[in-house]
């Protein structure tokens, strides 16, 4: 919850500056100065919302390949709690999966390639666990479990 809290203050800081800067340049342009308040004040919360997109639209398709990569980092019993697609290409995809473990759940970051109809596990990173240490390294930031 602390990076999310990070993102979003320095997102609408970096707003704020772009705000002040334009509006005296845009000077009476109202209509101008609407829209362009309008796009800048969409603009943070836009990563969320593709990543939403992209889970809604490939989530269910990606779900018996996710829990296959999970089973072979062998670290894994292949149980997915919860699925975020944080990007995908037609031959790249990264996925954060979150898991149960012995004291809670754990979110991991898998990597994967497109290979002759499937999924294929390349790589992952732990970014956070109630079970050990993890990295804490993804975005956009999304709270780790029982944060809040």
């Amino acid at each position: 919850m602390f990076w999310m809290f990070v993102y979003c203050v320095l997102s609408y800081m970096a707003v704020g500056i772009t705000w002040a800067v334009v509006k005296r340049r845009l000077g009476k342009h109202k209509g101008a100065r609407q829209a362009l308040g309008i796009v800048l004040l969409l603009l943070p919360p836009l990563p969320y919302v593709a990543v939403y997109v992209q889970t809604a639209i490939y989530g269910t398709f990606m779900r018996a390949d996710v829990r296959q990569a999970l089973l072979d980092t062998g670290m894994s019993e292949g149980k997915v709690v919860r699925l975020r697609i944080l990007f995908i290409s037609p031959v790249y995809a990264q996925v954060l999966a979150e898991e149960p473990c012995s004291q809670g759940t754990e979110g991991t970051v898998l990597t994967l390639h497109w290979q002759s109809e499937h999924w294929k596990f390349a790589d992952w990173d732990t970014t956070w666990s109630d079970c050990g240490s993890a990295e804490g390294n993804t975005f956009p930031p999304y709270p780790e479990a029982k944060e809040f």
